[in-house]
């Protein structure tokens, strides 16, 4: 079991740039930095993909050599 990232809702999925603390109220995440806009919730599930993603590729490349899977491509 891999460990959740932390501040998923403050960081852009898009650009991983850190965007700060947000009240519970604001349910729409807006980068300041490229624009990207989406439902705070989305932002923050695709952040814990993308995270989840790169520790199976770091993990299989310290077992393998070598890996197979292809990250996601930021738009």
């Amino acid at each position: 079991m891999y460990p959740m990232p932390c501040r998923t809702s403050q960081v852009c999925p898009q650009c991983d740039v850190y965007n700060g603390k947000k009240d519970l109220s604001d349910r729409l995440h807006i980068c300041g930095e490229c624009r990207y806009e989406t439902h705070r919730d989305v932002a923050a599930t695709q952040v814990n993909r993308i995270s989840l993603l790169n520790q199976v590729i770091v993990e299989e490349i310290e077992l393998t050599g070598k890996h197979r899977h292809q990250l996601p491509q930021k738009r």
